[in-house]
């Protein structure tokens, strides 16, 4: 894959991020419950969350920008809201953009953008 491609993708769908690695923290957690001398609360585990608008709320339809190796920088359709968000899945490593360039090439809607090729007029 050429990672100097700039890719933009529309996500139909909702786009969901996280949790973190909770069977990892609640083995980490369940140790710490054995060491008598850990006497807080447990932490409240992470919870998914749905990428949106932080304009106007919208979850569905959002078009992702970027390259492999950078954040996915998202735009909402409705308001031109662009924002950028740097999620990493932690089971796979993989960061949200390119979780979004790997599901695009396996048939979701998406195109390689190319902002650069344009001759000039």
């Amino acid at each position: 894959m050429d990672e100097s491609q700039t890719w933009q993708i529309d996500v139909d769908g909702p786009i969901i991020v996280g949790p973190a690695d909770t069977d990892r923290l609640e083995h980490l957690y369940d140790g710490l419950y054995d060491d008598s001398t850990y006497g807080a609360p447990e932490p409240p585990m992470p919870e998914a969350r749905t990428v949106a608008c932080p304009q106007c709320g919208r979850q569905r339809n959002l078009i992702a920008t970027g390259r492999w190796t950078d954040p996915a920088r998202m735009k909402c359709p409705d308001d031109g809201q662009e924002w950028t968000e740097d999620a990493t899945d932690q089971h796979t490593g993989l960061t949200l953009m390119q979780a979004l360039i790997q599901g695009s090439t396996a048939g979701t809607s998406s195109r390689p953008s190319h902002p650069h090729s344009e001759k000039p007029s």
